[in-house]
């Protein structure tokens, strides 16, 4: 047998890719091939609102006893659930305790040295707080009553000043009227002093009411009322 490159004659070369094999069917078969799936996706196409109908259907026939059963299988674990939940609390609470004493032990002494800082800043600052109120509120007393006092003291002068003038009116008159009386009723100048003096003093304390009075019903008006 004669070879060629360490091959025997008829067989092929090492490395070399064997031709297709030739099939006369091929063009059928992808064009068969084409049309199942184009009646397929068709078929699926027109099913896909009864294939969704059916599936919503069937899923609502069994959502009551879907709920039944999962309602039944929650009551049926409750007492497991509680039970688990109860040991797991249990076993918590030494923990949970622990770190709540050890919260109180690291934060009690932070309160305490707040709390006493507080109370010495009040204390330092209380005086001033005091004096300031204490000033505060003496003006406004003293805005309050210082119309007050000069109103009365201005009421006082008035009816002071018209009762010194009635006063004075008075016993001008009286000492008048008096010098002429007694003057007349005993015939001489020692008479009508006499008379003059005691009228006087009567009309004085006379005038000095009504003076005084008038002052005190004028008050507040014009000074020519």
């Amino acid at each position: 047998m004669t070879t060629i490159a360490g091959s025997a004659v008829g067989m092929p070369m090492a490395g070399a890719v064997a031709p297709a094999a030739y099939d006369p069917f091929a063009e059928l078969k992808r064009e068969i091939r084409q049309i199942v799936t184009a009646s397929a996706n068709d078929v699926f196409t027109q099913q896909q609102p009864l294939i969704r109908t059916t599936i919503s259907d069937a899923i609502a026939d069994q959502m009551p006893g879907i709920r039944t059963a999962v309602g039944g299988a929650i009551e049926d674990q409750l007492p497991n659930i509680r039970s688990e939940v109860e040991a797991a609390f249990q076993a918590q609470l030494p923990t949970v305790r622990a770190e709540l004493d050890s919260f109180v032990d690291d934060t009690q002494p932070r309160l305490q040295a707040m709390v006493d800082d507080t109370i010495t800043r009040v204390k330092a600052e209380l005086p001033g707080v005091i004096d300031q109120e204490v000033a505060r509120q003496r003006a406004a007393i003293g805005a309050e009553i210082t119309p007050i006092v000069e109103q009365q003291t201005a009421n006082v002068k008035h009816i002071a000043s018209s009762a010194i003038t009635g006063g004075a009116i008075g016993g001008g008159i009286g000492a008048l009227a008096g010098f002429a009386l007694g003057f007349k009723a005993w015939n001489g100048a020692a008479g009508g002093l006499l008379a003059a003096a005691g009228l006087a003093a009567i009309g004085a304390t006379a005038g000095s009411l009504v003076g005084g009075w008038h002052g005190a019903s004028t008050l507040g008006q014009p000074a020519d009322s």
